[in-house]
């Protein structure tokens, strides 16, 4: 059973729980024994002359006992030094396995990216048709008109700037940008200026009708 297997086994790690956060705890408990057994160390230290003066047997208990702490803290200290390494293995582990997931996550929108960009594609493409269907339709509305007005010029603006302006407006949309206008409103203005020379349909009255009429 390797260190790490011991330690989770020890904490009773939930599964969840990352090996850096396991080996951290354990490092942090042998951590605060080593401290333990130096301040224990330092106090035998101090003692130990009066234990040589005082006791019988020249003080070798205390010898004994502090070259057992001294042993004790050797153990505790490699076996930290063993918790670092393996921690940061665990972390360099974790950290890879985390860029991995992003980079997973990444692949994954760009299947979005590829479906957006598609419907945009096939969003476009029936622009185009129903903008040359617009100009189509322009074309034959200005050959139907048996006269032109003056200020109707060569025809109607569409057929030329149909696709610019519908290229515009979707720039303004896409960045927010006010839109005053719209190809159905120049459509509207440009047929209300084509027909306005033709002929009333009430036909003027002759000239008994005005008499009758008291005129």
């Amino acid at each position: 059973m390797g260190i790490l297997q011991s330690i989770r086994e020890r904490l009773g790690a939930a599964p969840e729980m990352p090996d850096s956060a396991a080996l951290t705890q354990a490092l942090g408990e042998k951590l605060q024994e080593v401290n333990r057994i130096d301040a224990d160390i330092l106090a035998l230290e101090r003692r130990l002359p009066l234990d040589v003066i005082l006791n019988p047997d020249g003080g070798e208990a205390s010898s004994r006992e502090l070259a057992d702490l001294k042993s004790k803290h050797d153990r505790l200290t490699a076996t930290c030094a063993a918790l670092r390494r393996e921690n940061t293995e665990a972390l360099a582990r974790e950290r890879a396995d985390e860029l991995n997931a992003r980079w997973m996550t990444a692949e994954e929108w760009s299947g979005a990216v590829l479906a957006a960009a598609g419907k945009v594609d096939s969003i476009i493409e029936s622009l185009a048709d129903a903008i040359v269907e617009l100009r189509e339709a322009v074309v034959t509305f200005d050959s139907s008109l048996p006269t032109r007005a003056a200020d109707y010029g060569y025809g109607s603006s569409l057929q030329s700037s149909a696709a610019s302006f519908a290229s515009a407006k979707l720039r303004a949309i896409v960045t927010r940008e006010p839109v005053t206008s719209s190809l159905r409103t120049i459509a509207e203005n440009d047929i209300a200026v084509a027909l306005r020379v033709r002929p009333s349909n009430k036909q003027e009255p002759q000239s008994g009708e005005k008499a009758a009429l008291g005129e």
